[in-house]
């Protein structure tokens, strides 16, 4: 019986490091990954909502849009965090 709660336990804990090696590879594609969600919609341009929406997945996701976009674009845009 304790040779089996040994096996148990170890099989336990080999899972949890396979599943935050797996939950660390996904974040890091994640970051690799286009971060820019852009909603083009005739119907909400015309009633006056946002031109587009960005999903940010970061503070610093943000920043970049905010210098992407620049002051002198017109369009209404709307920065959401997922």
């Amino acid at each position: 019986m304790w040779l089996l709660g040994k096996i148990v336990i170890s099989a336990l804990a080999a899972l949890g490091v396979a599943l935050s090696c797996l939950e660390f590879l996904r974040r890091a594609k994640a970051k690799r990954s286009s971060y820019v969600c852009l909603c083009f919609r005739e119907d909400l341009i015309d009633s006056g909502a946002p031109d587009m929406i960005i999903i940010c997945r970061t503070d610093t996701d943000e920043e970049e849009i905010i210098k992407r976009i620049g002051k002198r674009d017109q369009r209404q845009i709307y920065l959401k965090y997922m």
